[in-house]
């Protein structure tokens, strides 16, 4: 029987369990290799983490706005009338989920995207220089001093999309409280800020325009019906809901917040989100630790007895 075999053996019990004393015994004649593999470890992780550009994260708290009237709350024959007639009257916190649906639709963040510009540093930025206020472009397919994009790099609307919905967009809903959090991440403090506030501005609007034209497409219908009848109650029906659409759209010309009520506003941040170093050293100290575990148990069994004889 090898000498290493031996020392193996040395390790089992007579029952054919690890004896833990000698393990430890093991792993601390090898402390010099886990020590030096926890420092490795955490330099090499710290270096990583300094190379990681700081993200920034904006914030807006909101909730659904108050709604008017709804067609479960009405009279039972306008209630009945307007169900038929496939009229919605308010929709209270409905609005305020479709709302947030909507903030996350590709046709919704790609007009964003392309009428506010935001494409350009959501594909091209890599980082934001903080001293002098500008973006830090990725210069291997945006030219900042043309302000285009290179020769032969294809613009895709489709991938900014998805890169502001994976990496800058995150919505979190409170079911309970009914209220909700929007955040914006970005390489610029500013500009996580400004684009949270222009989002929650243009989906209030969008859904304000929706209920108009929707709420005036209704009136005309309603209109129309209320001429081709004589029967009182059907009269006094149709003028309860013609009174409820012109609410709404007396609403939507009056609210600003139309779907989404703003509790606490957004602020320019000042400390970056990401990346956590804290915790990128801590993992690259954890890995180099373990590695350094494995070769200091790996080298100490294959040890002769007399390199590990206390």
């Amino acid at each position: 029987m090898s000498d290493a075999t031996r020392e193996k053996e040395s390790l089992l019990t007579t029952d054919g369990d690890i004896d833990l004393a000698q393990l430890l015994s093991l792993v601390w004649r090898g402390k010099a290799i886990w020590i030096a593999g926890l420092l490795l470890g955490c330099a090499l992780a710290w270096v990583y983490g300094a190379s990681l550009p700081d993200k920034y994260s904006a914030d807006v708290l909101v909730m659904a706005a108050d709604g008017s009237q709804g067609v479960s709350e009405l009279g039972g024959a306008v209630g009945a009338l307007a169900g038929i007639a496939g009229i919605q009257v308010g929709r209270g916190s409905d609005r305020s989920a479709l709302a947030l649906e909507t903030l996350k639709s590709r046709a919704f963040l790609l007009d964003f995207l392309a009428s506010e510009s935001v494409y350009v540093p959501v594909l091209a930025a890599k980082g934001w220089d903080s001293e002098r206020g500008n973006w830090l472009w990725d210069e291997s397919i945006y030219d900042p001093v043309d302000e285009a994009f290179i020769n032969g790099y294809e613009v895709s609307l489709l991938r900014a999309y998805h890169k502001f919905l994976d990496e800058h967009l995150s919505v979190y809903q409170n079911k309970s409280s009914g209220l909700s959090t929007l955040s914006v991440k970005s390489y610029s403090p500013a500009a996580s800020k400004v684009w949270l506030d222009k989002l929650v501005a243009r989906v209030n609007s969008h859904m304000k325009q929706l209920d108009k034209n929707e709420a005036e497409k209704n009136l005309a219908f309603l209109e129309s019906k209320l001429e081709q009848t004589d029967i009182a109650e059907m009269k006094a029906a149709f003028y309860e809901l013609i009174e409820q659409q012109i609410k709404t759209i007396m609403l939507t010309d009056a609210r600003e917040n139309y779907a989404l009520r703003i509790i606490d506003p957004a602020v320019t941040p000042e400390w970056p989100a990401e990346p956590n170093r804290k915790v990128v050293v801590a993992v690259g100290g954890g890995c180099g630790l373990l590695l350094g575990l494995i070769v200091s148990l790996f080298l100490g069994l294959r040890a002769s007895p007399a390199s590990l004889r206390y």
